[in-house]
């Protein structure tokens, strides 16, 4: 799967002062965040992002954001079906969020030849600028009409909703919804134990002989045996930044075993 996008910049003439570092963006609020994404003051690496976490650090007067530089860590393709409408390869809102808010000012022209379901033009709507979609699609084109009508509403676009989609950009089917007896997230840090364990990625085997529970839940929940162990790949995020000396010091006495490769 694609880890990132790279976005090429350009100008017509001499290029201009960014106005998202020269304070002429202006400002906005994205509805329904959180809080966690802010387009101009990225979340420093290595900090949790889910809203709990980041209510507790301004709680505890903790400064979690980072400079604004060319590479972006705090912008996360879209993972829920909730959040989707019936469109392929939908972009994150926040990516636009923030190049709109980096490139333009109030009321300048958001032009996108290729507006697909409509992020680009609706997040310039929500951010008070001009927008311009051309889409060659009339489904698309008609899905995109109908979520800028719920901006004139009122309505997030971007809002979570129970929505049937048949759109996919993988040949892989989808999963129908079920309860799962054990969430995925438990399997998967029982996975990171066991590897801790080997000191290294587990087999399937390993965790039939090593594991709390049954392989059954491995094999019906996950896509593949890569999706098993992808918590196992990586310590994840954590409440202290990485470049904090003490978790520094911590990291030297935990003596942490690489889990990067089989």
């Amino acid at each position: 799967m694609p880890a990132h996008y790279a976005i090429l910049c350009f100008s017509k003439g001499k290029p201009r002062p960014l106005p998202g570092f020269s304070g002429t963006s202006g400002t906005f609020d994205i509805p329904g965040s959180s809080g966690t994404f802010l387009p101009l003051e990225p979340l420093a690496e290595w900090y949790c992002l889910r809203a709990g976490c980041v209510k507790k650090r301004n709680s505890d007067a903790m400064t979690d954001r980072g400079q604004l530089t060319d590479l972006w860590w705090d912008i996360h393709r879209l993972k829920h079906n909730s959040r989707r409408v019936d469109h392929p390869c939908q972009v994150p809102p926040q990516l636009m969020y923030r190049l709109i808010s980096v490139f333009t000012q109030p009321g300048e022209t958001v032009l996108d030849c290729f507006n697909g379901a409509g992020t680009s033009t609706l997040a310039a709507h929500q951010c008070g600028r001009k927008y311009i979609g051309i889409e060659l699609s009339e489904k698309y084109h008609d899905i995109s009409r109908i979520r800028h009508e719920e901006i004139c509403r009122g309505i997030d676009p971007f809002r979570k909703s129970n929505r049937e989609l048949t759109e996919k950009n993988s040949p892989v089917a989808r999963l129908p919804k079920k309860k799962y007896e054990i969430p995925k997230k438990t399997l998967q840090l029982e996975v990171r134990r066991v590897a801790r364990q080997l000191g290294c990625l587990p087999k399937r085997e390993d965790i039939i002989k090593l594991g709390k529970y049954p392989i059954k839940y491995y094999d019906e929940y996950f896509f593949s045996w890569g999706e098993v162990c992808a918590a196992a790949r990586h310590e994840g995020m954590s409440e202290t930044s990485k470049e904090d000396p003490v978790f520094q010091k911590s990291e030297k006495k935990s003596g942490q075993i690489g889990l990067f490769s089989e």
